[in-house]
């Protein structure tokens, strides 16, 4: 029983390592990745004035505002099928 809770407190300690120190480091890297592909697809569209590239890269600049709104709700599950897909 002893050992039981003692791991039951190990896990918590671990989580909460995660939790408040690593997951919002991982979460801020990628918020300024993300703002600065969305920099560059801007300069992009200041460039591109018509046409199936402004069409492709208004839908690109509405898919990296999505990512940037759903960066609070990252958990590992979805870091590491994210950065599996991004690798492969």
């Amino acid at each position: 029983m002893k050992t039981l809770l003692l791991v039951f407190m190990a896990l918590t300690a671990i989580h909460y390592a995660y939790d408040a120190i690593l997951l919002p480091a991982i979460r801020l890297r990628l918020r300024y990745r993300l703002f600065a592909i969305r920099d560059t697809v801007r300069e992009l569209m200041a460039s591109v004035h018509s046409g199936e590239d402004r069409a492709s890269l208004d839908e690109l600049h509405g898919s990296i505002n999505g990512a940037i709104r759903w960066l609070p709700m990252l958990d590992f599950a979805s870091y590491s099928h994210a950065m599996r897909v991004y690798n492969s």
